[in-house]
């Protein structure tokens, strides 16, 4: 069986994107140069907000705000196959200490 040129590009183009889905970004930076990561991002941004998780205030003197980072991950159906991504802002509580920090 011969292939056209087309299918045997679009099956190339195929194994690619696989391939990149494959990959969790460890930062947001990483996460922000692909499309899938940058949008549950947002989605995560925009349920924090909704959801009045923060809000702005002054710090008193002598404290230190809290530290976050971002944590990747892709959820998988029993398959394998991909269920979607998803993206959580966590604190980085063990950073404080008890009658210091709080």
């Amino acid at each position: 069986m011969t292939r056209s040129f087309e299918e045997a590009l679009y099956e190339e183009e195929e194994e690619e994107e696989e391939e990149e889905e494959e990959e969790i970004p460890r930062r947001l930076e990483q996460a922000w140069q692909s499309k899938h990561w940058r949008e549950v991002v947002k989605l995560e941004m925009k349920a924090l907000t909704q959801n009045h998780t923060w809000e702005k205030c002054q710090l008193p003197d002598g404290k230190r705000p809290v530290g976050c980072r971002w944590v990747f991950t892709i959820k998988r159906r029993p398959d394998d196959t991909i269920e979607r991504y998803k993206a959580r802002l966590v604190a980085k509580g063990y950073t404080k200490t008890y009658g210091v920090d709080y």
